[in-house]
């Protein structure tokens, strides 16, 4: 690990672990599954559920934290803010570097992606690493930067570059395409 401890490398420390905890949950509900004794595999199913689903609430906060932090630096300008060393005293400036915003292009890609995998994209929200761009409830989309809500009740933010447009949608028709 890193020497020098960071807002942004305790965040992605975060991130790691909570990824980790849910893979380990889930790899126990797995094992259940191919138990013998039927009882004891429904016990460890339940117990297994619980911390998934705590663990989920734990990423939704977690996400929600990050957003926060996020505003802030934009705010303050933001501790990992790069210093410009070529001599001349000014800052970097942010606009430049600015991300164009996907907004209509990435509904209109992912509408014509309902039309196609509608069964899929009804429960994409639920797919690892993909999931939790999508929400069905109202009150999680609020926080949202800039939600849509697409043609089946998914919301989905736009306020992402256009470049994380692209791989959101290329995740999304993959996951579509193998759960067929």
């Amino acid at each position: 690990m890193d020497e020098k401890l960071t807002l942004k490398n305790g965040m992605d420390l975060m991130d790691k672990c909570l990824d980790s905890a849910l893979n380990e949950q889930r790899s126990v509900a797995h094992g259940a599954i191919d138990m013998d004794d039927w009882a004891k595999a429904q016990e460890i199913l339940a117990v297994a559920k619980r911390n998934i689903s705590l663990v989920e609430d734990l990423r939704v906060k977690f996400s929600q934290f990050k957003d926060s932090v996020k505003a802030a630096e934009d705010i303050i300008g933001g501790a990992d803010v790069p210093v410009n060393n070529d001599g001349s005293g000014k800052e970097p400036s942010d606009k430049s570097e600015e991300p164009e915003p996907a907004g209509g292009e990435l509904v209109k890609q992912l509408e014509e992606l309902i039309g196609e995998f509608p069964f899929a994209m009804a429960v994409c929200n639920e797919a690892a690493g993909i999931g939790e761009s999508f929400t069905y409830d109202d009150a999680v989309s609020a926080k949202m930067k800039k939600p849509a809500k697409l043609s089946n009740s998914l919301w989905v933010d736009t306020a992402i570059s256009k470049s994380k447009a692209e791989e959101l949608v290329k995740a999304v028709r993959e996951y579509c395409a193998n759960k067929g």
